[in-house]
């Protein structure tokens, strides 16, 4: 490819497309509401489990197929395909212009269809709706103590007696385990512990506890609870700390609560000591609301120790990326309606996949695109303020995004949540081992592309397709996840981290989008006659199948009228068109390029 063919291309699109302001600008934002309506696919998965990302994902993948059926590669060359299935554009720029309407349709049902499932969750409300800390579940009872009874004995265990245990094998294993959590200096329990240990409190044997649990012995009841949350099999290793904090109560006690009558004291709310197994509120979920609960834990450990200001201000921000994804599934699904009839097109689908090709202005873009690459190429187009600035922006964009991903991978890594952490990290390195495939590494490239496109005072090719793998692999991914962590949030560092990388991203694919598939960039890096499509429709008397863009020989009828020579002759040369001709590689003699001469 020609140097500086992307952004003459890029910026003749722009510029013939920016005839119509209203029209642009309208297109435009049907992308950007687009974009944000992608996290319908995510939300849904935020009440139910991890798993349901995969139903989307596969749903996807299957309209990705059969669009791109003959250039299937394409997938791997641009994964965002997999999110923009159509391939198609509404500014009718295309090369491989066909109708789309079903692949619209669709995916904006499938967006529907995840948001339905959402806002029907039964878990809606006491995960998300309500962030007062007090549905959290927590001691209800007029004493704190009461939290950790006695067994109707007063001199009995308060938190843990000597056969807390089912069986002798389990209390070999689990008797050492508990008592290392407060006998040891660096034990987990050690700082919540050590003021209760003295004979006084503690009787006889320092192996296990055996004293009762007295009205204001504070200390003891801090000590019971981090054993009993340190113990919980109820709990991820990343709620941990809020339990022990006093955010909510853990589930499953029966590893703890163990009397000698083999009975199971738990209190659940302000009424009577029962015996039960589990907790009401834990045995209310299950593996299909998993996240639900998580998510509730989570914005109890989050608000436990918010000041009213805080907590009004995490609640709004909460509250409106909840709605963010069916606000804006709403708006482009309105604008995608409205806009044609505002622009006094022709077909309320215009902008649902049924554009037709606008052969006019292909031409016109592939002759000003071409004349514009020599002019910079022959040093005849000085670069201007726009040109420099728009070099330095895309750089900052890029760094900005990357640091912000990485901010969001510390956040993870403080939080606990080593799972989310190594999905960043992954969503990280893709888009490097992606590089690696296509011969180069990302931030070499891109620092590399910068300090070429400075000097010469133009976006470099280099430049513009380092870009691509941030934009279009690393972006989209960190946007899922960041949404999908976003209830799971325990801090608000964590919490305004993912808030200031998800628009980053959100910008990053709109504006890759908007380039690649409205101004068709995405034929520059496709070449001619590459992509082979059962339902592209034929542009004229063009087959589906011929480049429209090569001049074409007269049908034979016409041939047959002309006067009949000795011998015939060879037909005509094809030549390639001025724009196919800087796709084409340089002309080398005894391995030295030729310059190019106009």
């Amino acid at each position: 490819m020609r140097e500086f063919a992307l952004y003459a291309l890029s910026r003749t699109s722009q510029e013939e497309v920016g005839k119509d302001r209203r029209r642009a600008w309208g297109i435009w934002f049907v992308v950007v509401l687009e974009v944000g309506s992608m996290l319908c696919f995510v939300q849904v998965s935020t009440l139910t489990h991890g798993v349901f990302l995969a139903i989307p994902a596969i749903i996807l993948l299957v309209f990705a197929v059969a669009r791109l059926e003959g250039n299937r590669e394409l997938l791997v060359k641009e994964p965002l395909c997999l999110l923009w299935p159509h391939y198609h554009s509404r500014h009718g720029l295309s090369r491989r212009q066909a109708p789309a309407t079903g692949c619209y349709m669709g995916t904006a049902l499938l967006r529907v269809a995840c948001s339905l499932v959402f806002w029907g969750n039964v878990d809606l409300d006491r995960a998300f709706q309500n962030f007062s800390p007090e549905v959290c579940p927590r001691v209800r009872g007029p004493e704190l103590c009461s939290y950790y009874p006695a067994g109707g004995f007063q001199w009995a265990s308060a938190c843990v007696l000597r056969r807390f245990v089912l069986t002798s094998e389990d209390e070999r294993v689990n008797r050492p385990k508990m008592t290392k959590m407060y006998q040891a200096e660096d034990g987990p329990c050690w700082q919540e512990c050590k003021s209760c240990l003295p004979y006084a409190a503690w009787g006889r044997n320092r192996d296990w506890i055996a004293a009762p649990c007295h009205v204001g012995d504070t200390c003891q009841n801090i000590c019971c609870r981090c054993l009993h949350c340190r113990l919980s099999p109820s709990l991820v290793g990343w709620l941990v700390e809020g339990c022990v904090k006093g955010a909510f109560y853990p589930g499953v006690p029966r590893d703890v609560y163990w009397s000698e009558d083999e009975m199971v004291y738990w209190r659940d709310g302000s009424g009577p000591v029962t015996a039960s197994t589990v907790s009401a509120y834990y045995s209310n979920f299950t593996w299909l609301s998993d996240n639900a609960l998580l998510a509730q834990l989570a914005r109890c450990t989050l608000t436990h120790e918010l000041h009213a200001t805080s907590l009004a201000t995490f609640s709004t921000a909460a509250l409106f990326l909840q709605w963010l994804p069916v606000i804006m599934l709403g708006a482009w699904l309105g604008l995608t309606c409205c806009l044609p009839l505002l622009l006094g097109l022709q077909g309320l689908m215009a902008m649902l996949g049924s554009a037709p090709p606008d052969i006019d202005t292909q031409g016109a873009i592939a002759s000003k695109a071409e004349h514009l690459r020599r002019q910079i190429a022959q040093g005849g187009h000085q670069a201007g303020l726009k040109e420099k600035v728009t070099i330095y922006m895309d750089l900052f964009f890029f760094l900005v995004d990357y640091a912000s991903d990485w901010n969001c991978l510390l956040q993870f890594v403080l939080e606990q949540q080593f799972g989310l952490a190594g999905a960043q990290a992954a969503i990280i390195v893709a888009p490097t081992v992606l590089d690696f495939y296509r011969g180069r590494i990302q931030v070499v490239e891109v620092v590399g592309g910068f300090l070429r496109s400075r000097r010469k005072g133009f976006p470099t090719n280099s430049y513009i397709q380092s870009l691509r793998s941030e934009k279009g692999v690393e972006a989209p991914l960190s946007l899922f996840l960041q949404y999908y962590a976003l209830p799971r949030a325990t801090s608000l560092a964590g919490f305004w981290s993912v808030c200031l990388s998800m628009p980053l991203s959100m910008y990053s694919i709109s504006k890759h989008v908007y380039t690649t598939f409205e101004l068709s960039l995405i034929d520059s890096w496709t070449p001619a006659g590459e992509v082979q499509r059962q339902d592209a429709a034929p542009i004229g008397n063009a087959s589906a199948d011929t480049d429209i863009s090569m001049p074409q020989r007269p049908p034979p009828d016409l041939m047959s009228v002309a006067p009949p020579a000795k011998a015939p002759l060879p037909g005509p040369a094809v030549l390639p068109s001025a724009f196919e001709r800087q796709f084409l590689p340089p002309i080398a003699i005894d391995g030295q390029r030729v310059n190019e001469k106009e």
